[in-house]
């Protein structure tokens, strides 16, 4: 039997242990996540808080597959973007096609991740789509995001955060951009009607 080749199994225990210590300080100094995904925005919805997820890489902006897309990758989207949770996820260019590359495919987070840079894909640029699949998102706002507006006295406040004067308030024609001017007219009317029978019977 031949004694040189027989090693102490608890000194190539530690000869190995050593060996992956090694490797994993090298790797910790010298391999790096390669972050290619500088911003993130929403485009083509009808708020700031809905759109066509859109990513800037290598200083351009391009769209996303919706392969694979679900309401874990939608959540980084709107986590990222300081929204507070995911509304609806959307597919099929519902936001409209974008006109750039394609940048992204098979995007697969778990949810909880802070951005699409910890997340997987097929690659920068590796895909097998066309923008009539580009992926969307409707995120949801914070309470203090969708708190009423506040206007000065005087000032009705549209639902968008417009002031208007309180006087083009139900007169017919729509001064807010979301038509929040003229939305229960009628109640407001029987109101004023009713304030104004109780003026003309205390001055009577």
């Amino acid at each position: 039997m031949d004694h040189h080749s027989t090693q102490n199994p608890s000194k190539l225990l530690r000869r190995l242990s050593q060996t992956f210590d090694r490797k994993v300080s090298n790797c910790e100094m010298e391999c790096q996540v390669d972050e290619d995904i500088d911003d993130v925005r929403l485009v083509g919805g009808g708020h700031q808080y809905e759109g066509r997820v859109e990513v800037l890489i290598h200083g351009q902006w391009g769209t996303i597959c919706d392969d694979l897309w679900g309401v874990e990758d939608a959540s980084v989207v709107c986590r990222q973007l300081g929204f507070s949770g995911v509304l609806a996820v959307r597919g099929n260019a519902f936001f409209g096609q974008g006109t750039d590359r394609i940048w992204l495919d098979d995007v697969t987070c778990n949810g909880s991740e802070e951005s699409l840079n910890s997340c997987s894909h097929n690659g920068i640029g590796e895909h097998n789509c066309g923008h009539r699949e580009d992926a969307g998102v409707e995120c949801t706002m914070s309470e203090l995001e969708t708190s009423s507006p506040t206007c000065d006295a005087g000032l009705f406040a549209c639902s968008d955060g417009l002031c208007i004067a309180s006087t083009w308030v139900c007169d017919g024609a729509v001064d807010c951009e979301d038509a929040s001017d003229e939305i229960n007219c009628d109640d407001i009317g029987k109101q004023e009607r009713r304030n104004q029978y109780w003026c003309h019977k205390n001055t009577s």
